[in-house]
């Protein structure tokens, strides 16, 4: 009897260790495959704002490297009463009193949802980005655990963002864009450009370096120029004009871009007379480029309008920045990105 019992025991316990066995295997591949990162990462998704914006960590890659054919190797340079405009937003680099470089935007579009999502892919740079989620389909409910999974495709929309290195990006619409066209570059759509960067990119620099391998399509928006700001307070704004990548570099202490082409524009020519532009500059020109984050905070109120959906300041030393949402400045949520010692 105690050798029956015996043989029972131990093939309970055998039948233990090869259920534990089985589920290591299983959660190594689901690993392998990407699902338990999926998993982690949809799990992870919290609101933090009820206007509303979620926060979400992406774990794992979400492929973007296979989707260039590999990662790019570079070269090695290390307002209250205004009438509400579609499609318009401002942006402007600056420094705060410790003469740490601040970005800063104002996204305009339409009442919408955003995400803020942090990603660190695999042999890529850290990020965090603002995301408007009404382009994967979602309305004013919250993501369902049943259709949460299109979030996974956050990773590729993003609207402006900073990385580990401290460099900035956002999009903002302008009248006209031609992109060059070469048959030789991969092609990019608007937004997983701003990916790229974010990935890459440690600055300004790097930034153009890699904008400059890649064809554009804007097709299925607007068209649109793009704002960099980095760490060392360099910035510059690209656009493409006459199938040509111009560049127009910050010259000073500050810098700023609304929606019109700034290339070969004055700011006193009339298409320059934007008032969001206008009063961005005069207001840091006065400043001499010097604003602390509550005085970015303002200057956004100031030029903000009645679509604007979201605010942000990014300190691009600290990786410190705020998040306004739906124009309520007296409530910032504060962030933080862990910057690289690198």
């Amino acid at each position: 009897m105690r050798r029956r019992e015996d043989v029972r025991a131990i093939r309970a316990l055998m039948r233990l260790l090869l259920i534990g066995i089985a589920l290591i295997i299983v959660a190594r591949l689901l690993r392998v495959y990407g699902v338990l990162d999926g998993a982690l990462s949809l799990a992870s998704l919290k609101t933090v704002d009820d206007y509303p914006l979620y926060k979400m960590r992406f774990y794992g890659s979400y492929g973007l490297s296979a989707r260039l054919g590999g990662a790019p190797r570079l070269s090695g340079s290390q307002a209250s009463g205004k009438k509400a405009e579609p499609w318009a937003c401002t942006a402007f680099s600056a420094r705060n009193g410790q003469s740490q470089p601040l970005f800063a935007r104002n996204f305009d579009w339409s009442t919408d949802q955003a995400l803020l999502l942090y990603t660190d892919p695999p042999g890529a740079y850290a990020s965090v980005s603002l995301v408007d989620i009404s382009f994967l389909g979602y309305g004013v409910q919250k993501p369902s655990w049943l259709n949460r999974v299109w979030l996974l495709q956050a990773p590729f929309i993003p609207f402006d963002g900073m990385n580990e290195h401290g460099l900035a990006v956002g999009v903002l619409a302008v009248p006209t864009a031609e992109p060059a066209r070469d048959s030789t570059k991969l092609t990019l759509n608007t937004l997983l450009m701003i990916r790229v960067l974010l990935d890459y990119a440690r600055n300004v620099e790097e930034a153009l370096e890699l904008m400059g391998r890649y064809n554009l399509t804007m097709m299925g928006g607007p068209p649109v120029h793009y704002m960099l700001a980095d760490a060392a307070g360099d910035s510059a704004v690209v656009e493409y004009v006459r199938q040509e990548m111009r560049v127009i570099r910050g010259d000073g202490p500050y810098q700023v871009a609304t929606n019109f082409v700034l290339s070969g524009t004055l700011p006193t020519d009339p298409q320059a007379a934007c008032w969001r532009y206008r009063l961005a500059n005069e207001a840091l020109r006065a400043s001499g480029g010097v604003l602390s984050k509550r005085d970015a905070l303002d200057l956004l109120g100031d030029t903000s309008q009645r679509n604007t959906i979201w605010s942000a300041v990014y300190n691009l030393t600290t990786g410190e920045f705020l998040v306004v949402m739906g124009r309520r400045y007296d409530r910032p949520r504060p962030f933080k990105l862990t910057m690289s010692a690198r």
